[in-house]
């Protein structure tokens, strides 16, 4: 698609005037987070291509952001180093390595790898620096919740889908239809080229609402409504997983509130985790009744030359039972970006056949895809990544009570995040906003505003 489609530009121009506004009057990094926050009503099938690399719109804006940083703000770029600064920008080069190893590529993996893993992650870096510029992330995240559930809403009730009404017809996806249907309606995409993507994104902006929603402000009718359209627009994707992981970010942001729960309950968890490594028929028994009570259509796959009853739930075992050999023979450093890009992946040691490589074809779980790009390594530091948003997120807790909520609802968060990725691949449209999310976990935040 073409970057100079009308309505693109428009967008593109409201968020740099809004952007420009806001810096001038309230600060430089407030001015980013606001521009961050607004990208994402930018539909992510439009691309903009400079040296034969192609990138979404959000990826625009956030280079201008960045840009911006370092020509006026560079000593807060930076002001003091994170875990996470250390674990992205790994994950960044070893990324790029594999892909050097596989190909004898550097430089255009280099770039893709810094667009797609610090990029994101540098602009939430830079979204805030103290807490009335995160009450001001809050309110513009409830903005764009709300257009996400009207035009859910929209396309659930009338059939008509927003975005492309706005932005033009969206390319279809090599695997998916047009428009994915269950249970008889609309799954919505919403911005997004896939409906799991857009559940996941607001199941990931979810605790920007609730924290406001906690706070006795005037504002608090508006905040409520923005919790309200976050869960509307996440169950109007029709996806399983992000409607999941709502319930499983409340419930886990009740628990850090009371920690000797919190840890009865994460050791009954390791320890169920054990016990269904131990005996994977359990979990794949719980996993056919699933898909039974959801009214999954099953078909026989051939694994092996061997029959296996296969569907849209039972796939993502199957994944992780079938790729396991290519993932061993992977180790730490993979097969590549090139080989892991496309689907199916051109990786060895895959038991299908070529009929059966064209049924099951995508890798539909982000650890098992990671593995299959950079070898244990990538994996391993992605855990980490995760874990140490936590833990600093809780951290920022500590700094500054008045974030309680918010950090707790970003702990939950992460924790369901942890488990909708093991169904889907790590597609930059919602690890923008997983990555920029980390990012918010860095800040330092300052007492003076001045100082932006």
């Amino acid at each position: 698609m073409d970057i100079f489609a009308p309505a693109a530009l428009v967008v593109l121009t409201l968020i740099g005037l809004a952007a420009a506004v806001v810096t001038y009057r309230w600060g430089l990094f407030r001015g980013i987070g606001v521009a961050a926050v607004c990208s994402l009503l930018l539909p992510t099938w439009l691309k903009a291509t400079a040296f034969g690399i192609s990138a979404d719109l959000r990826v625009c804006v956030s280079i201008a952001a960045i840009f911006a940083a370092t020509l006026f703000r560079p000593q807060y770029l930076f002001n003091r180093l994170v875990l996470a600064d250390i674990l992205i920008a790994f994950l960044c080069v070893w990324q790029a390595f594999s892909e050097w190893n596989a190909t004898g590529s550097a430089v255009e993996p280099f770039l893709l790898s810094y667009g797609f893993w610090i990029l994101p992650y540098l602009v939430g870096r830079c979204s805030a620096r103290s807490v009335d510029d995160l009450r001001w992330l809050g309110y513009c995240v409830i903005g764009v919740c709300g257009v996400f559930a009207i035009a859910g809403l929209v396309e659930n009730t009338v059939g008509t889908d927003l975005f492309e009404t706005v932005f033009g017809t969206k390319p279809g996806l090599q695997f998916h239809t047009k428009k994915a249907m269950r249970w008889g309606f609309i799954r919505c995409e919403g911005p997004y080229t896939h409906p799991i993507f857009f559940g996941t994104v607001n199941m990931l902006l979810l605790p920007w609402s609730v924290w406001l929603a906690s706070l006795t402000t005037e504002k608090r009718a508006f905040a409520v409504a923005g919790t309200g359209s976050a869960v509307v627009a996440t169950v109007n994707s029709i996806s399983r997983g992000p409607a999941l992981g709502v319930l499983i970010a409340f419930l886990t942001a009740t628990l850090v509130r009371f920690r000797k729960t919190s840890i009865a309950l994460t050791t009954i968890g390791f320890l169920g985790a054990i016990v269904l490594l131990a005996r994977p028929e359990y979990l794949k028994d719980a996993t056919t009744w699933f898909a039974e009570a959801s009214g999954e259509r099953e078909r026989p796959v051939a694994f092996d030359g061997e029959l296996q009853e296969n569907s849209s739930s039972l796939s993502r075992l199957l994944i992780v039972e079938h790729y396991w050999k290519s993932v061993t023979h992977a180790g730490i450093i993979g097969y590549g970006m090139t080989a892991t890009d496309m689907f199916p992946p051109n990786v060895p040691h895959i038991p299908f056949d070529q009929v059966t490589r064209k049924q099951f074809p995508i890798v539909d779980n982000t650890y098992v895809l990671l593995a299959l790009r950079g070898g244990w390594l990538l994996c391993l530091g992605f855990v980490l990544l995760l874990v140490t948003a936590m833990f600093q997120f809780y951290g920022l807790e500590k700094q500054e009570p008045s974030l309680k909520v918010l950090c707790r609802m970003m702990i939950g968060a992460m924790c369901a995040f942890a488990l909708v990725v093991f169904t889907v691949y790590p597609d930059f449209d919602f690890m923008f906003v997983f990555l920029w999310t980390v990012g918010i976990s860095s800040i330092r935040l300052e007492q003076d505003d001045a100082t932006q």
